[in-house]
């Protein structure tokens, strides 16, 4: 996987509390889906729309929020910003979410799993390709600072001024490191050049409460 900053990373990741809001809806879909596939099949839906939202907010305008699902989803056709191979899936849900959030008149039996499947594995296929959309966020978030080239004597002094995740690292500024005990001018160089390498400088805005969620865990599926 590249490590590299993308164009809009920052963009992405200055949006960071509607990034975890995305995976909390996935969980919470998740945790429905057997239970009571109805309601999972509305928190799908609303999963959707925030994943639009907060592609429409990377590429777009920073302005989304008062878009309705059925707009974002034409303005990110007409814009071309989503593949069709992904609004095909993004359709699957929004028609299974309308469906199980309305009325269906003299329709009065439950919907089961078996009916609401394929929401879910469109769901699934839309989560695989945000993902891979957002790798290097969650790469970030994830890694702690002695998996990134750093020297050993490096990653013990910002261990013991309590830096442990690359993310919380990036935070900093200069003045901050030198204040740490053990950490002078050739450590700090070494640590921007390490951030550098990866895409990465001193002063980014991580989102805390993505640090708070994500830090030093692995990358895995909430579904």
């Amino acid at each position: 996987m590249s490590n590299k900053l993308d164009s809009d990373m920052k963009s992405r990741i200055g949006n960071g509390e509607a990034y975890l809001n995305i995976r909390r809806l996935l969980k919470k879909t998740a945790s429905y889906s057997k239970r009571d596939p109805e309601v999972a099949l509305v928190l799908a839906r609303k999963t959707t729309e925030a994943i639009c939202k907060f592609v429409y907010y990377t590429h777009v305008s920073d302005k989304p929020n008062s878009m309705m699902l059925e707009q974002l989803l034409t303005t990110l056709l007409k814009d071309r910003i989503v593949p069709k191979k992904i609004l095909a899936p993004m359709r699957t849900v929004q028609s299974y979410g309308n469906f199980g959030a309305h009325d269906q008149v003299d329709e009065y039996e439950d919907i089961d799993v078996t009916y609401a499947l394929p929401c879910f594995q469109a769901l699934e296929t839309i989560m695989e390709w945000f993902r891979n959309q957002n790798m290097d966020i969650e790469w970030a978030l994830t890694t702690n600072v002695n998996n990134i080239g750093l020297s050993k004597r490096t990653v013990e002094v910002l261990k013991r001024a309590k830096l442990v995740s690359l993310a919380e690292l990036c935070t900093k500024v200069e003045n901050e490191l030198l204040s740490f005990s053990g950490l002078g001018i050739k450590t700090l160089y070494e640590i921007k050049e390490v951030l550098c390498f990866h895409g990465l400088s001193l002063g980014m805005k991580f989102d805390s409460h993505l640090i708070d969620e994500l830090s030093n865990i692995r990358i895995n599926s909430d579904w």
